[in-house]
């Protein structure tokens, strides 16, 4: 099991590989066929 510090660790050696989005820049047809993929339903 990991400790917080561990984890914090591990998210600034991963800092360059990761992004911000910003979820209110996508359409509402984008975050309907996410909501679809989460659920596991192909497309």
């Amino acid at each position: 099991m990991s400790t917080p510090v561990a984890d914090a660790t591990k998210l600034v050696a991963a800092q360059p590989y990761l992004i911000e989005q910003d979820w209110a820049a996508y359409t509402p047809e984008q975050h309907a066929i996410w909501s679809v993929q989460k659920l596991g339903c192909p497309l």
